[in-house]
């Protein structure tokens, strides 16, 4: 997506060698407290029902996700493909009624949910 590849340029130019000191300076940990912040105006604008500002305040969060896979990458952690190998995989893994013919019968949304809940559980014993 086009719109995506230019936020992902901006970002590396304000991480890169001509771009922003504040910007550069950031850690993974300077810049975590960021995530919060943001994820809280994303509530507080779907409480008040400001499409508007929902809008901006994910994009908000979405930069927030992609500085802290930036830094993580530039440390040598992990990069952006693998933030979203990681996520589409989990999402797969938690929804079985749609993935495995077998679990099609599992399709009331409680049921749905305590299965996620289950698989969840499941995932953090190992």
């Amino acid at each position: 997506m086009k719109e995506f590849d230019e936020l992902l340029t901006l970002l590396h130019k304000l991480r890169g060698p001509d771009g922003c000191a504040w910007d550069k300076k950031q850690t993974i940990e300077s810049f975590a407290p960021h995530l919060m912040a943001e994820a809280k105006e994303v509530e507080e604008a779907v409480a008040a029902q400001d499409w508007k500002g929902l809008q901006e305040e994910l994009g908000d969060l979405l930069y927030n996700i992609l500085q802290l896979s930036a830094i993580a990458e530039e440390q040598g952690h992990f990069d952006l493909a693998a933030v979203l190998n990681s996520v589409h995989e989990k999402i797969t893994r938690r929804h079985p009624h749609v993935f495995d013919p077998k679990q099609r019968h599992l399709n009331d949304p409680e049921t749905i949910e305590r299965r996620w809940k289950e698989i969840k559980e499941e995932e953090k014993r190992k």
